[in-house]
């Protein structure tokens, strides 16, 4: 008798019958049987069986996970990967905590009908929200088939995706500008500038360093930014001498308070202020202001940052 054991209670066993050989794998209390002319057959198929049966439990146990089993461990192997990993999984535990029904079922059990449910509830935070939510939900469904072999169909790839306005035009008035320098300190104001004057995004501004501010050259220099290209943009010698008044925080970074932080403190000035406003308004205004200017399409790509110029008449509602 030819015996081989593998893990614990799982074992392959090859034995002569007559002129023949019968081989048996027990896998998880399971057992299979075949029979061969010869031993080297037997041997082969009853290691492949034992393959092909324990991805079969492996796989099974797979299928027994929640969605927020899954949703866990796609943080822990792709979203910490990302730079935008603190806002994804910021999302990830909101989601987790705000929508037990759907996260504490099993993935075996998913059906599209619960994700159309999740994104009519969702809609009410707007639509581009829900629908970069069920991106993310995609997403994680497809690492789990791609990657991690699980025998499931994508429950959220044929859920349709809201319709999102193309463009956003909302004017900055000088009036509200100086309303919202004079209301916030000094660190507020700063964040303030730069996106007026720069039209860098709220995330690249919060991640700039003193050695990105460039005195000599009167240029901010953009190094981590959502597209990975490098780039520079022009400032004021003014401007680069308010930025030096922050140096007393003695931080790395030029802004010495989180995205987050800075985020509260916005929403507070407008509550207070009565405005409705976005951050991101500064960047839209800034392109706005170059078109004015007569500056061509590439000029402001490269300015801005985005790859396309398509983007680029996005951003002021232009076809």
């Amino acid at each position: 008798i030819y015996a081989f054991a593998f893990k614990k209670g799982d074992q392959m066993y090859i034995r002569k019958l007559g002129r023949r050989y019968q081989c048996q794998v027990r896998v998880r209390n399971q057992s299979y049987y075949k029979t061969f002319v010869d031993k080297s057959s037997a041997r082969l198929w009853g290691h492949e069986t034992y393959l092909s049966a324990m991805k079969g439990v492996l796989l099974g146990n797979g299928l027994k996970k929640t969605l927020k089993e899954l949703i866990e461990k796609y943080i822990a192997e792709f979203t910490i990967t990302k730079k935008s990993k603190v806002k994804e999984t910021k999302i990830w535990e909101r989601l987790i905590r705000n929508h037990s029904w759907l996260t504490n079922k099993r993935v075996i059990n998913l059906t599209p009908q619960d994700f159309i449910k999740f994104k009519n509830i969702r809609m009410k935070d707007g639509y581009r929200t829900t629908n970069y939510e069920l991106t993310l939900l995609n997403n994680l469904f497809n690492k789990a088939i791609k990657i991690w072999l699980l025998p499931l169909t994508n429950p959220v790839s044929n859920v349709p995706k809201l319709k999102e306005n193309k463009g956003r035009y909302r004017p900055i008035e000088a009036q509200e500008y100086r309303k919202l320098l004079h209301y916030g300190d000094k660190v507020s104001t700063a964040v303030i500038l730069i996106a007026r004057k720069t039209g860098l995004r709220h995330g690249e501004i919060h991640r700039l360093t003193w050695m990105d501010l460039d005195d000599l050259r009167n240029v901010l220099v953009v190094r981590t930014s959502k597209n990975n290209h490098l780039r520079t943009v022009p400032i004021s010698k003014w401007l680069i001498n308010y930025l030096e008044q922050l140096k007393k925080y003695k931080t790395s970074t030029i802004i010495p308070i989180s995205q987050n932080a800075f985020i509260k403190r916005w929403q507070r000035a407008l509550k207070k202020l009565k405005m409705h406003m976005h951050i991101h308004d500064f960047r839209r205004n800034f392109v706005q202001s170059l078109v004015n200017k007569k500056v061509d399409i590439p000029t402001i790509a490269r300015l801005t940052g985005h790859s396309s110029w398509q983007q680029v008449q996005l951003y002021w509602g232009v076809k």
